[in-house]
């Protein structure tokens, strides 16, 4: 049981590594964004609030994940990725 929940916990880990990797080495538009685009304090605190949101479902679908399901991990890793992705566009 114990070795079972190491195992998850360092899927998780494991995922959430590659997704902040994917984030990190994404495409860039270099910065050349307005400085009218910025978002307010109440704008950026709701965007984090919707990223912890969405980590957190997909650290629960993580969880349920079959370690044989090779389809499910794909979809858990794009589903990790498009919340930072998106966070990342801010």
């Amino acid at each position: 049981m114990k070795k079972n929940l190491v195992k998850r916990i360092a899927a998780m880990l494991t995922v959430a590594v590659m997704g902040m990797s994917v984030v990190a080495c994404g495409g860039s538009n270099g910065g050349t964004e307005a400085s009218s685009a910025a978002l307010t304090e109440e704008e950026y605190i709701a965007k984090t609030n919707e990223l912890a949101e969405s980590m957190n479902n997909v650290m629960t679908e993580a969880a349920s994940l079959d370690a044989n399901d090779v389809e499910g991990a794909k979809k858990l890793i794009e589903g990790l990725k498009a919340p930072f992705v998106e966070f990342a566009a801010i």
